[in-house]
């Protein structure tokens, strides 16, 4: 930067002269204290020194003002140039050189035209000439040293002395880089929004449209803005939005409704767009959102819960859901249908009292769940139950906890099956049991790798073994003669489930004998054989053994029939199915005999083509399988329906081998997906949406983990963090706040994870990386888990200028309150003696009439200026809170007849008649009288100005918790459009050209807050013509609150 420029040193010297003639014209030293100056330098920004009330010198020496310009000049958050009359820059400020990354070489005496682009200049001169004033104010470009533009507001000021001489230029430029790109990122966000929105003027014209509107419409920008919004719409539609458009401009507020149309529903929000000086609505912004698949998500998720609900209802137990406390929660139909209480009263009972239960029952129940509480497993237990009907009946409770992920316990679920049924149950296992073991025939059993897994006694006697020991484990093939006769009767057992025939066996002293073999296949959940049970005979036939094996498979048959997906058994010699189950009618629309009958190829054909080859490949793996390999493998793929097209398949299959370990058969379920899979696309793509919202968001927006961790940051909060995301992620955000900030933040993050809801608005101040406080304000919103908390998403806005703007306000507002009291001070004090020597005028024996009569008109006008004077000073004190309120008790009904008499002589003197209506024993109130008496004389006294006949009434009763006060007159009335505004300050309502009355309008605007302060409301209620009602409702002191006097 160079040394002081001559235009600088030429300024300064005419100051200084101004300054020495104000000095010589001054007469005495007293007049110069009382003098006041300010001095006021121009620019973009306007610097102003206020000088306070007290006595300053008439002028500033020299030295003193060079000291202001030259502060102002290097400090100013604006670069200031000054320019040469060739427009060569001979000066600057410190900024300039940081807002430009220049130096003195780059900017000294350089052409103003150096700083823009060639087309940028041409631009600006042309500006220049058509404007020709002293200011020229423009919106451009201009370069940094890196040849990067920068977009600013620039103030081209000419300068010259007295003599009008032309001496240069002052070019100050202002960067309102960032404001420009804010006010692209907010464009982009409206253009590419996934909600469609439009601007339309009072005239329905469009005034903007998004990119997601016009593909909406499917017209271009140019088609549509000016346009009027019934050139695309139906008449119907535009009269019912014209009437939604009509109340929003009438009332500034905005409504929102929803819509269908061709089976897509919106939200439809229509918000008013105000001028911020008349809050009048100018136009109108419309936003529509797609909540199509919300909907259809909601009626999936309705169709499931009902679904759920069935089936918890169908359960033949009784279940009852119970939480920590004991209190139980929800239960199946069957409870009821077994108590015989209704649904409604089991839930009101808490089951550790249950009525249902007998009192040795509760006992049991609550020692059961003590137990849990300290962690020990509830074991089953037998307790009563008592029907309503009084009938008892022995059932068993299961009780099983309902933990989260985390181990903790949410609930308990309490099964109560009856226990007659299930001893009646075992009874018959046990019975069955016993016939195995004590049967006559030999009976064993055998696993699937061909080891003899059981023997009861009779097999042990007929092979002549002791104990089973000796036998278990060993392979039953070495109990049998002929080996070859042993795969025969495995084969007949694959290929029938069962072998009926006669063999020789071979006893563990090697004699062998004649046995009849009734073989049975034994298959487990999903027809799949899990063993084999052998039945041997002395040459005669077992029966019952037989009838016994034939209903194990017939509950077998019943599982597999009633499986909600589809079960299959494909053989892989064959390559055909062997086995469907009834699902497929649901899974694939085909039923089991239309799939068995079709060829290979046929099944082929309905694979999608995209999945055909991955398909394929799985088919082949599981055929090709080794025994030692996964047993169990799944494949997605789209299988098509008969009816519904495309369906998403998970397909869960395994492979079973023979004796010879070579794969034989493929069983597996099907399962439809295709639901799942739209609902998990549209999360997927609902996520990216708020990513790319996020990313481009004005505002800093974060998350974290449980512990506080930051887990994502967007380039908002990087920006204004001042650091790097690599830096901030994986370390707590109260790392980034002052150290006032960091408790707060610690408890709000508490409060969220407790109460799990959001907290708005928590202002906050974050320390930026270059060691910078920014006021910020911070909207913080849990994150959820699988039910569990784990972190918080918080929005983070800087406030800096939002601080600045309400410090101005608040010392304008305390400026403002001192000046009032200031005024209405200096204005009571000359009153009173006016007052006075107008009262003596007024009373004085050798004043004529005629001056009595001026003095009276001149004490009722001081009056009503005291009054004024009064009335102000209450504003202010109301407004600065400091105006004093002595609260005691009042007795409301001795109170209202003391102000009755005060007015009565007034309201008399109108001619009018007085009706006072005051209940004698109504209950005491807390309150100042002074204050209370101010607000009553003050509505009887404006009752008395508007009522010229009929009467005016006092009304006081107890309502409710308050004490009901109402002041009455049958005067010209108040107008609807005038009750919204009667309690403003400085409003007086109009009542016609004739009004005589007048008033300072802050009366009822006083009375309002001392009704306030006493935590009680006042309204009118009003008719033009008929007359006003004003009505105070006050607390009042309740009968079990002590005296106040004692």
């Amino acid at each position: 930067m160079t040394s002081e420029p001559e235009i600088v040193r030429i300024l300064r010297e005419e100051e200084r002269l101004r300054n020495s003639e104000t000095k010589s014209c001054s007469d005495d030293r007293e007049q110069e204290k009382k003098s006041t100056r300010s001095t006021t330098i121009a620019s973009n920004d306007t610097l102003m020194l206020f000088e306070s009330q007290q006595t300053q010198p008439t002028s500033l020496n020299q030295e003193y003002l060079d000291s202001i310009y030259r502060t102002v000049f290097k400090t100013s958050p604006l670069a200031i140039l000054v320019l040469d009359p060739e427009k060569r820059i001979i000066s600057w400020n410190a900024y300039t050189e940081h807002l430009l990354k220049k130096s003195k070489v780059d900017l000294y005496l350089q052409s103003l035209a150096s700083l823009h682009s060639t087309d940028e200049w041409l631009r600006i001169e042309r500006k220049l000439d058509e404007q020709s004033t002293c200011d020229n104010q423009l919106v451009t470009k201009i370069l940094a040293k890196d040849n990067r533009e920068l977009d600013v507001e620039a103030t081209l000021h000419y300068v010259k002395n007295n003599d009008r001489k032309h001496l240069g230029f002052v070019y100050i430029i202002k960067d309102i880089s960032e404001q420009k790109q804010a006010e692209q990122y907010l464009d982009s966000i409206i253009q590419y929004t996934d909600d469609s929105m439009f601007l339309l003027d009072s005239n329905d014209q469009y005034l903007m449209v998004n990119n997601t509107y016009l593909s909406k419409l499917g017209c271009s920008r140019e088609e549509i803005l000016g346009k009027k919004y019934q050139g695309f719409h139906s008449t119907q539609e535009t009269e019912e939005f014209r009437k939604k458009l009509s109340w929003v401009f009438e009332h500034g507020l905005p409504i929102r409704d929803v819509q269908c149309e061709n089976d897509q529903w919106h939200i439809r929000t229509i918000s008013p767009v105000q001028e911020a000086s008349s809050s009048r609505t100018h136009a109108v912004l419309v936003i529509l959102k797609d909540i199509t698949e919300m909907k259809k998500t909601e009626e999936l998720l309705l169709e499931k819960e009902n679904s759920y609900r069935r089936m918890f209802n169908m359960f033949p137990q009784c279940i009852l859901l119970v939480d920590t406390n004991g209190m139980i929660v929800d239960t199946n139909a069957r409870v009821a249908e077994r108590t015989g209480y209704s649904l409604n009263e089991i839930h009101e009972m808490n089951l550790l009292n249950a009525s249902f239960l007998t009192k040795e029952s509760q006992k049991n129940i609550k020692k059961a769940f003590s137990r849990k509480k300290l962690n020990k497993k509830i074991t089953s237990l037998e307790i009563n139950v008592l029907t309503k009907q009084g009938e008892k009946r022995l059932v068993r409770a299961e009780v099983s906890p309902v933990v989260n992920d985390t181990g903790d316990t949410l609930a308990h679920l309490v099964i109560l099956s009856d226990s007659f049924k299930r001893k009646y149950t075992e009874g018959a296992l046990r019975r069955k049991d016993n016939a195995i073991a004590s049967s006559v025939n030999a009976i064993a059993f055998m696993n699937l790798e061909g080891n003899l897994t059981y023997a009861n006694e009779s097999f042990l006697r007929m092979w002549g073994y002791a104990t089973p020991d000796e036998i278990i484990g060993k392979p039953m093939v070495q109990f049998w003669k002929m080996k070859d006769q042993f795969n025969e009767v495995m084969d007949a057992l694959n290929t029938n489930g069962n072998w009926i025939g006669n063999l020789t066996g071979i006893r563990k002293d090697k004699s062998v004998f004649q046995v009849q073999l009734s073989a049975n296949l034994i298959k487990g959940d999903g027809n799949n054989p899990i063993g084999i049970i052998f039945s041997y005979g002395m040459k005669t036939q077992n029966q019952k053994v037989i009838n016994a094996l034939n209903e194990n498979e017939k509950r077998f048959e019943v599982v597999l029939q009633n499986s909600l997906d589809m079960m299959y058994q494909f053989n892989i010699i064959k390559e055909t199915y062997d086995y469907i189950s009834p699902s497929s009618v649901k899974i694939v629309g085909y039923s089991p005999e239309e799939l068995i009958s079709f060829p290979l190829k046929k099944i082929d054909s309905f694979i999608h083509p995209e999945d055909y080859p991955r398909w394929t490949q799985h088919r082949k793996t599981m055929s090709e399988q080794q025994q030692k390999e996964n047993a169990i493998q799944s494949i997605e793929y789209r299988f098509k329906h008969k009816k519904r097209g495309y369906r998403w398949i998970r397909d869960t299959c395994s492979t079973i081998f023979d004796e010879k370990n070579e794969p034989v058969y493929i069983v597996g379920t099907l399962e439809d997906i295709t639901d799942r899979k739209k609902i998990w696309e549209q999360l997927v793509k609902s996520e990216e949406n708020y990513r790319i919202l996020a990313e481009t968001s004005a505002d800093g927006v974060f998350t974290t983990d449980s512990l506080g961790r930051l887990t994502y940051v967007n380039p908002s909060f990087e920006k204004l963090c001042g650091r790097r995301k690599s830096q901030i992620l994986a370390t707590p955000f109260r790392k980034y706040l002052l150290e006032d900030s960091v408790y707060f933040f610690q408890q709000i993050f508490i409060d969220v994870r407790k109460k799990n809801d959001k907290i708005e608005n928590v202002e906050l101040e974050l320390v930026s990386g270059n060691c910078d406080i920014i006021p910020i304000e911070v909207n913080i919103a849990p994150l959820t888990k699988q039910t569990e908390f784990g972190g918080v998403v918080c929005t983070v806005r800087d406030i800096t200028q939002r601080r600045e703007i309400e410090d101005v306000l608040k010392k304008n507002e305390r400026l403002k309150t001192e000046f009032m009291n200031i005024a209405a001070h200096e204005l009571r004090s000359p009153v009173t003696p006016i007052k006075g020597y107008l009262d003596l005028i007024i009373h004085d024996n050798e004043s004529n009439e005629k001056i009595k009569n001026w003095a009276k008109i001149s004490l009722r006008n001081a009056e009503r200026l005291l009054k004024l004077v009064n009335d102000i000073l209450d504003v202010a004190r109301l407004d600065s809170d400091t105006m004093r309120f002595d609260m005691e008790k009042i007795d409301p009904a001795e109170f209202l007849n003391e102000i009755v008499e005060d007015m009565r002589p007034a309201i008399m003197n109108k001619k009018l008649e007085f009706h006072v209506n005051i209940q004698t024993q109504l209950p005491h109130i807390i309150g100042d009288k002074n204050r209370l008496s101010q607000v009553m004389k003050n509505l009887i006294g404006n009752a008395l100005k508007f009522t010229d006949c009929g009467y005016i009434g006092v009304e006081a009763e107890k309502n409710n918790n308050y004490i009901q006060i109402a002041v009455v007159d049958t005067g010209i009335g108040i107008s609807k459009d005038e009750l919204k505004k009667i309690f403003t300050k400085f409003y007086q309502a109009y009542t016609g050209e004739d009004r005589n009355n007048e008033g300072t309008g802050l009366g009822l605007f006083i009375s309002k807050e001392i009704i306030k302060k006493h935590n009680g409301s006042i309204w009118v209620e009003s008719e033009v013509g008929k007359g006003s009602r004003f009505i105070i409702q006050l607390p009042y002191v309740y009968k079990m609150i002590v005296d106040f006097e004692t």
